[in-house]
């Protein structure tokens, strides 16, 4: 039996259920591993109690709090509580995660100030608070893109507006949703950036003690169906990603964020970065390379958490990593317990949140996804020497989910390519930087 490196320390994870495989990934190195979701409503239903139960390495408990005295390191891979982080820190508990930094996800007006604060493009936008106001704009404007802040996130994502006839049955369903809050809500209308000839590379990093950790991941998203990037040195960044890190670097400090962030921007032939999203919390993409990547992930979320510069190790000789998202058709209009299996032995290349009840049979393992109508399943991982490599490898790997409605676009990374090739020309791209 392999020795765990922390065999007599207890972590208690708080999640919301998209991370639970990087709570299994933890499991490897701590002798416990607590796995807590929200699940209580005034008329709650028993799925949600379940996520993570069963999982190998995971313990569920339906209690946060409870004894913990016992509880060495508490890790937050999310946003949502920010406050609850900042009280056991006070306490003087060791914690990972974004803490009060998560306003700077929260909160795009605030952010939008922030960035102009330390000296960064921030683009054309404007704040209008109400749906009718919402709609004045909408009906003279074209092109802009909606945003609300993270309290409204689970009524719209981003949301690209051509034309008032094409946005204006998903602003009615808005304001439906909303109800008598639509005119209390407030909305960010934006101005397209780069429209036709802009890419949107993102940086994955892991932030402590007012600095970054030496290595990072650096990469492109086909939304919604894959993605792929290089793990490199952090200074070895292309030059307008660098710009914009460095320029937050005291930002991230003053909140005294120690987790992982992942960090979004849009560059086109300019070469100015915009910064348009700061995620205080993994990715999803591309957490579950993250969980598979790092050979000391364990040691790498208890280093950060203590404010150590822990040095990120992963096989070096393939410094390129791809995925692709897996979605299944009977979850995308209603809530549903859906059943996966994967064979044991490809489990280091498929990652799952929202899972529970592991079954083992005949060298495979049974899930159960508890999904909501967003459709999103798992992360199917590639690894290699070569970008195509990587690429091939996370194509197998979702050959090898079995599900009922199971859909992946096969054909991602001919479409993610083609951005990557403009990211070259921008200097922006996969091998603008060095390898790590």
């Amino acid at each position: 039996m392999i020795q765990k490196p922390y065999s007599k320390m207890k972590v208690r994870v708080y999640d919301l259920g998209l991370f639970t495989h990087l709570a299994a990934a933890l499991a490897e190195y701590f002798g416990v591993v607590e796995y807590f979701t929200p699940w209580v409503s005034p008329f709650s239903t028993p799925e949600l109690q379940m996520i993570g139960s069963g999982i190998p390495g995971l313990t569920r408990i339906d209690s946060f709090e409870e004894d913990d005295d016992s509880v060495d390191l508490w890790v937050f891979f999310d946003v949502g509580n920010g406050d609850m982080q900042e009280r056991l820190r006070r306490s003087g508990k060791l914690v990972f995660g974004c803490g009060d930094g998560e306003i700077l996800e929260g909160k795009r007006g605030l952010f939008k100030k922030v960035l102009a604060g330390r000296g960064l493009p921030t683009g054309k936008y404007q704040m209008v608070t109400g749906v009718e106001s919402l709609v004045k704009v909408l009906k003279s404007e074209q092109d802009k893109w909606i945003k609300v802040d993270n309290n409204a996130r689970g009524v719209l994502e981003s949301f690209h507006h051509k034309n008032w006839i094409n946005s204006m049955s998903t602003v009615d369903k808005w304001a439906h949703d909303l109800g008598f809050l639509r005119e209390e809500q407030v909305f960010m209308i934006e101005d397209p950036i780069h429209p036709k000839d802009g890419v949107e590379p993102g940086c994955d990093r892991f932030f402590t003690n007012g600095n970054y950790l030496a290595n990072c991941m650096y990469g492109f998203e086909a939304k919604g169906e894959g993605y792929s990037c290089i793990s490199l040195d952090f200074n070895d960044l292309p030059k307008p990603v660098l710009l914009v890190e460095n320029a937050m670097r005291p930002v991230y400090a003053k909140y005294d964020i120690r987790g992982m962030m992942s960090s979004e921007l849009r560059i086109g032939p300019d070469k100015k970065p915009h910064f348009i999203d700061a995620c205080q919390r993994a990715g999803r993409p591309p957490s579950g390379i993250s969980s598979a990547r790092y050979t000391n992930f364990g040691p790498m979320v208890l280093g950060v958490a203590k404010g150590e510069a822990v040095v990120p190790e992963y096989d070096k000789k393939k410094p390129y990593a791809s995925e692709i998202i897996i979605h299944s058709s009977v979850t995308k209009n209603e809530q549903t317990t859906l059943p996966l299996e994967v064979k044991e032995k490809d489990l280091k290349r498929v990652k799952m949140g929202n899972i529970c009840q592991a079954k083992q049979k005949d060298g495979t393992m049974q899930f159960f996804a508890i999904l909501s109508n967003c459709g999103f399943m798992a992360e199917a991982i590639g690894f290699g020497s070569t970008l195509e490599e990587s690429q091939q490898q996370a194509i197998e790997s979702a050959q090898k989910i079995d599900c009922i409605g199971k859909d992946f676009n096969a054909n991602v990374f001919d479409d993610l390519d083609e951005k990557l090739e403009l990211a070259d020309k921008y200097g922006v791209g996969l091998k603008s930087g060095k390898k790590g």
